[in-house]
């Protein structure tokens, strides 16, 4: 199976004309970001490369804007920008652990041994245009270029800050 995070963020998009000008912030459109269908912003999936078929998926209230890393022992990690690090059985998707990051997850997990010890290794700190309304305190969902509108809510689930945080398995 091949694992990945997903982003689902429905979008308005109205360009205009912008010169482009080297070193500037450069996007011409103005946007409006929202939740999918289901009312959620992500998903985790597990593919069948072969086939091309999910074995399951996972929806997650905010993008999956990390990827994931998968172990021999059926455990799928990933970071979630609401400041979760999660495992999962690889097989089923069920959840089998899950702790709290001081801030929101938008890097990889990795995985490592040491002295004969296994390690799972994560970074975080929310940025990108997830983080922008944390860090301009913005309220207009129509601000940070229709970012805002997308995670307006996800000054109620984490903070600015970053990190990394390591993990032992199995003690």
């Amino acid at each position: 199976l091949f694992f990945m995070g997903t982003n689902h963020i429905c979008m308005d998009w109205e360009p205009f004309m912008l010169p482009y000008r080297a070193g500037q912030f450069f996007v011409g459109a103005t946007l409006n970001m929202y939740p999918g269908p289901k009312g959620t912003l992500g998903q985790v999936k597990a593919m069948n490369s072969v086939t091309g078929e999910f074995a399951w998926e996972v929806q997650e209230k905010f993008a999956v804007w990390g990827g994931t890393t998968a172990t021999a022992g059926n455990l799928v990690f990933y970071g979630t920008l609401d400041g979760q690090i999660k495992a999962r059985d690889s097989r089923n998707g069920k959840e089998l652990w899950k702790f709290k990051l001081p801030s929101g997850v938008i890097g990889h997990p990795i995985t490592y041994e040491h002295k004969g010890r296994q390690f799972v290794a994560i970074y975080y700190g929310v940025g990108g245009w997830p983080g922008v309304g944390l860090v301009f305190d913005l309220q207009d969902p129509t601000a940070g270029l229709g970012a805002v509108g997308a995670f307006k809510e996800l000054a109620h689930y984490t903070q600015q800050g970053g990190g990394v945080m390591v993990f032992a398995l199995g003690y």
